[in-house]
């Protein structure tokens, strides 16, 4: 007859076995947390370099003093300067937005670029550079100083069909995107590009801008801006009561380009007349936003217009249309008034605090005088046009028409709605509980 095991035995060698694998596991865990950390970890209270590498000059010696940055966009975040030796650490930044790139530069020589990846980068051997240079001038011949260029590398041509198509790979990294400005004789000169082709970009204030495409290296390129022909103009209003508003400020800017490359704002500024009347003049043909200031008013993004080409935020020029006729409408916000009475007795309550929301995100403040009345300008609605408005005083609990507190009514600020009267109860702490 076979012998049974004693089921008491069986449930202690069972709590025996988990035992002995639970330590088993936390052993395993303790080490693994023990053990050295990589060279480069991404904790930077850790370890500070965040990138090293080598980098000689074309003859193999190495390129002491180069500058290695790694670049958010167009400006340098962190940076390390090459030793005798040709090695470099650069530092890992606290904190980095986007995709961030390497870029190592040294007069004389082509400025390199890498996509960045933390760790050894390898050796980089720098080329001689060769530039784009040239002026730019005026249709009478006359040198334009100050005329902003930028120059890129062309990365897509459109084929028979009009699709762009690209002319480089991912793995050929960061393209290059240079800006300067010409000096007092108009000339211009990039001299840190590698060979190859890169659309170059020209435009000044009031001048039609410049878009073509070039082969590096390329010198004494010569280039003319012409004047433009387009106006811009109109009223500025008050909204409410369409009287002219004088002294607004109005700027222009031309937010596009036609062909290739980066957006461009070129923004003019002028001031309106007695008559609220403004005029941009002398613009090229492409399309404009417009903004408006004055002290106590809030733009309205709504606008009228006698031509076809505007919409909400700007106009178009064309030679279609070579003049807009933009209306451009603000408003001062609400005034806001009312009586703060203490809510047992119905008596007024001076010396409240009373405010809300006004222009710019800004509270408006004041507070009620002898006879608990207040009176609040510039106001302006929060979310859905609602009037944000609170009321506080030691010793009785905040009203306010937002969360918490004594409710006061809900009142949605109209555009017409120029005086608004809301009236605030206060009730005293202890009577609140």
């Amino acid at each position: 007859m076979a012998r049974q095991s004693n089921p008491v035995t069986q449930a202690l060698f069972a709590v025996l076995l988990l035992l002995a694998t639970f330590w088993v596991s936390i052993t395993c865990v303790a080490q693994s947390t023990t053990r050295t950390p990589p060279i480069f970890s991404y904790d930077p209270t850790q370890m500070q370099v965040g990138l090293t590498g080598k980098v000689t000059l074309p003859d193999g010696l190495p390129a002491a003093g180069a500058i290695v940055e790694l670049v958010n966009g167009m400006e340098a975040d962190t940076s390390a300067t090459v030793q005798s030796d040709g090695t470099f650490a650069l530092p890992y930044p606290v904190s980095m937005v986007g995709s961030p790139s390497i870029r190592i530069r040294m007069p004389a020589f082509a400025t390199e670029r890498f996509e960045y990846t933390r760790g050894v980068l390898p050796d980089v051997q720098l080329r001689p550079a060769v530039s784009v240079s040239g002026r730019i001038l005026s249709t009478s011949g006359d040198p334009l100083p100050n005329i902003n260029m930028t120059l890129s590398t062309v990365t897509h041509r459109r084929g028979p069909k009009g699709e762009y198509i690209s002319l480089r790979k991912q793995s050929e990294g960061p393209t290059a995107h240079e800006k300067q400005q010409t000096d007092a004789d108009g000339n211009f000169n990039f001299n840190t590009l590698t060979p190859g082709d890169y659309n170059i970009q020209a435009y000044g204030q009031g001048l039609t801008a410049y878009t073509a495409e070039v082969k590096a290296p390329a010198a004494g390129l010569e280039i003319t801006l012409t004047s433009g022909t387009g106006i811009v103009r109109g009223y500025t209003l008050d909204y409410a009561t369409s009287q002219p508003l004088a002294g607004t400020t109005v700027t222009i800017s031309r937010s596009r380009v036609p062909a290739h490359g980066s957006m461009i704002s070129l923004g003019q500024t002028t001031v309106s007349d007695s008559a609220g009347f403004y005029e941009f003049t002398g613009l090229e043909y492409t399309y404009y936003s417009l903004t408006a200031r004055r002290e106590g008013m809030l733009e309205v993004p709504a606008i009228d217009t006698a031509s076809a080409i505007t919409d909400p935020s700007g106009a178009w020029l064309s030679n279609r249309w070579p003049v807009a006729d933009v209306n451009i409408r603000l408003y001062p916000g609400h005034r806001v008034s009312g009586v703060v009475r203490d809510g047992r007795t119905s008596q007024p309550l001076a010396g409240v605090e009373v405010s809300a929301l006004s222009i710019n995100n800004k509270d408006v403040i004041t507070q009620t005088d002898a006879g608990g009345r207040y009176s609040l300008e510039h106001v302006v609605g929060g979310g859905g046009d609602r009037l944000f408005l609170q009321a506080k005083k030691e010793g009785y609990e905040y009203a306010t028409t937002g969360g918490g507190g004594t409710k006061i009514r809900e009142v949605i600020l109209g555009m017409y709605d120029t005086d608004v009267a809301v009236d605030v109860d206060l009730y005293p702490e202890e009577a609140s509980r």
